[in-house]
């Protein structure tokens, strides 16, 4: 009798038990996993550890959105969740080539801007280019879709429906911000500019699943592209200024992000759906 009032009590809380599942899984399960395959085998190669160490980590999201889908609709809706968010429509295919290079654009000024020079830029995309590759693949496969079936996927289009896009994009946005905790915790000034990042690109990420026809993976792909510059930049240019290049990006992200709001002002507008 208890589980069935907690759990009549969880459904008529969906975002509440979104929350709770995707923090359970991020941190319950992701940050022991982190541990345990950053202390493994040194034959573990770079790039694998890293992902593998972070895959528990961004599937929370998409672990809260299942969880609540499951407990609000039954397993059997599950299937067509995924259909539907996986689903990009033909109009929208120019965009899988056009992201990860807006992506590259955006980061590699801001690193020109905190420094580095362009020569010293173009040698690292020449030399290491497929690495480049490999990152935003993965970071689309793991980062982007594990935590954008949730953020995008399912968060944003429910309070949407409650709230409208503005204020549905400022909810995502604390939430999606409040669960990278680490980076919080670096101090006032990490965490500063990493909430000007995170709104700029929650707006940007909003209007890109609007216009892409409400689907995850552009959002997705434009997340896991920009991560993967950053992290390829970070790693092939040990002598860069990576902070200053950071706070750049981050003032970068939330210009575009308010030129996104202002483009796209007539989607922002969209009251509740009935």
């Amino acid at each position: 009798m208890a589980q069935t009032s907690r759990a009549r009590w969880f459904r008529r809380r969906p975002v509440l038990l979104f929350v709770i599942v995707t923090f359970l899984v991020s941190y319950g399960l992701g940050i022991p996993a982190l541990f345990i395959v950053g202390a493994g085998a040194p034959g573990i190669h770079q790039v694998t550890a890293l992902y593998a160490g972070r895959f528990f980590v961004v599937i929370g999201p998409t672990c809260g959105a299942i969880a609540v889908i499951s407990a609000t609709s039954g397993r059997r809706a599950i299937p067509s969740f995924l259909r539907g968010q996986l689903c990009l429509p033909k109009a929208s295919w120019a965009f899988v080539i056009l992201f990860p290079l807006l992506a590259m654009t955006l980061v590699l000024a801001a690193y020109a801007c905190a420094g580095s020079p362009l020569g010293t830029l173009a040698a690292a995309l020449r030399a290491a280019w497929p690495l480049l590759l490999i990152h935003i693949a993965l970071q689309f496969l793991t980062v982007g879709l594990g935590e954008e079936l949730g953020w995008r996927g399912w968060l944003l289009p429910t309070l949407t429906g409650r709230h409208g896009l503005p204020r549905a994009t400022f909810a995502t946005g604390i939430v999606w911000y409040f669960w990278h905790i680490p980076i919080l915790l670096g101090g006032v000034h990490d965490a500063f500019w990493f909430g000007v990042a995170i709104t700029g690109l929650s707006m940007i990420l909003s209007v890109i699943w609007f216009l892409s026809g409400r689907s995850a993976v552009l959002p997705a792909l434009a997340h896991g592209s920009l991560n993967a510059v950053v992290v390829f930049l970070t790693a092939t240019l040990p002598e860069a200024d990576h902070k200053l290049a950071w706070t750049i990006i981050s003032g970068m992200l939330a210009v575009s992000g308010l030129g996104a709001f202002v483009w796209a002002r007539a989607a922002w507008r969209e009251g509740p759906k009935a």
